[in-house]
């Protein structure tokens, strides 16, 4: 075979390998042509345990409680929300027999127009000096094999919603469904 046909035998290929790979948005995450999508929510209640993950990033979680506050903080510094903060407090434990770092990056909270809220990482530093709240935020650190931490997410969200938390797997390539906890009204 001359070079020539090599070379556009290779790009036929690459080009049909690359088009198989660029299907619908429904196939992806399970659904059919028919834009049906068949993928699993899983649900929970607060006071649940579950596991979210495979493989080496398994995590345990129950979350304990989901309160709203109009401010956050201590005796010298208060930080106000501009709608209303969401504090869940959780705690997680590692199923897998390796140690990873836990952020906030997996977790947000869906309202009930499925908006999502990013968790408000300024806000942790006024949880932890609020007395009223059993948790500190959690932030980037390491969580090694068989042991817990509990910890709080933050949310800015607004007043008078119904809001779930939705949880993802913390894996690089993992598959697994997300978790929704349904935490209530703001």
């Amino acid at each position: 075979m001359d070079r020539r046909k090599f070379v556009a035998a290779i790009g036929t290929v690459g080009s049909v390998a690359i088009a198989g790979c660029s299907g619908d948005s429904n196939e992806s995450n399970g659904g059919d042509t028919n834009g049906n999508n068949q993928e699993e929510i899983v649900t929970h209640s607060i006071g649940d345990t579950f596991s979210v993950g495979e493989g080496d990033r398994v995590i345990e979680y129950t979350i304990h409680s989901a309160e709203t506050y109009n401010t956050l903080g201590g005796e010298f510094s208060e930080e106000e929300p501009d709608g209303i903060f969401l504090v869940v407090e959780i705690d997680l434990t590692n199923q897998s027999e390796e140690s990873f770092s836990i952020s906030t990056r997996a977790y947000s909270v869906l309202d009930s127009n499925d908006n999502s809220f990013s968790p408000d990482s300024g806000a942790g530093i006024y949880v932890d000096q609020d007395d009223r709240i059993g948790a500190d935020s959690i932030v980037f650190e390491q969580l090694n094999p068989g042991l817990s931490t509990e910890g709080a997410l933050i949310f800015d969200v607004p007043e008078g919603e119904e809001v779930r938390l939705e949880i993802e797997p913390t894996g690089w390539l993992d598959t697994s469904d997300n978790h929704i906890v349904e935490l209530g009204s703001t």
